[in-house]
C-alpha cells in the first residue's frame, strides 16, 4: 500500500472498468451516428426505408466498432500478459460485453413489460427506441405486433462482437486482411 521512496515498481494495469466503459462509449457513438443516419434520410424518404437503411448502416456501425475496440484492447493485454504485468484471461472480451449489456437489458425488460401492460407512458418506448436505433427495424415491428420477447436477443449482440474482438485480438488475427487481401500472384501470371 505505501511505498518506500527508492522502492520502484513497475507495473502496469489495463483495468476492466476501462474496458467496460469503453464498450459503452463505443455503444452510445454508434447509436448517435445511426440516429444521425436516420435524421437526415427521414427527411428524404418514408418510414420503412428509413428503419432499413438506420438499420443497415447501425448494425455495421454497432458492431464494427464494438470489435475493433476489444481487438485493440486484447492486443494490448496480450503483451500485458506476455511480459508478466497482467494474468491471462481470454474471457475477458465476453464478460465486459455482458457487463456493458446490462442497462440495455433493463430498458428492454421494462419496454416488454410496457409493451405488454401498458402501464408506463408512451415515453419509455420512445427511449427504448432511441437506445436501439441501430436495430430499429427489428424493435418496431416487435413492438408492435406482440412478439416484444424476442426484444431480449439484441442484448445478445455486444457480448457476441466483444467476445469475438477480443478472442481475435488475442491471437492478432486480422479479419479485415482475411477479406481484402489476396494471395500475390505469382510473377508468370502478372498482367504486364
Amino acid at each position: 500500500m505505501f511505498r518506500r521512496k527508492n522502492e520502484i515498481k513497475y507495473e502496469m494495469k489495463s483495468p476492466f472498468s476501462k474496458v467496460v466503459i469503453g464498450c459503452i462509449t463505443v455503444k452510445l457513438i454508434a447509436i448517435l451516428i445511426t440516429f444521425l443516419v436516420m435524421m437526415v434520410v427521414a427527411v428524404i424518404l418514408d418510414t420503412i426505408w428509413v428503419q432499413l437503411i438506420s438499420t443497415v448502416v447501425g448494425i455495421f456501425f454497432y458492431t464494427s466498432m464494438l470489435y475493433s475496440a476489444c481487438w485493440n484492447i486484447a492486443e494490448r493485454d496480450r503483451n500485458l500478459v506476455k511480459f508478466g504485468h497482467m494474468e491471462e484471461d481470454k474471457m475477458r472480451g465476453l464478460k465486459a460485453g455482458i457487463y456493458s449489456t446490462i442497462p440495455l437489458f433493463i430498458f428492454t425488460v421494462i419496454a416488454i413489460f410496457e409493451s405488454y401492460t401498458g402501464v408506463f407512458p408512451d415515453f419509455v418506448l420512445l427511449v427504448y427506441c432511441i437506445i436501439t436505433c441501430p436495430f430499429i427495424a427489428i424493435v418496431v415491428p416487435c413492438l408492435d405486433n406482440g412478439l416484444a420477447f424476442i426484444l431480449v436477443l439484441l442484448c445478445g449482440v455486444t457480448p457476441l462482437c466483444t467476445w469475438l474482438g477480443y478472442k481475435n485480438g488475442y491471437v492478432l488475427y486480422r479479419v479485415m486482411d482475411k477479406v481484402v487481401y489476396t494471395k500475390p500472384r505469382s510473377k508468370d501470371k502478372r498482367i504486364r
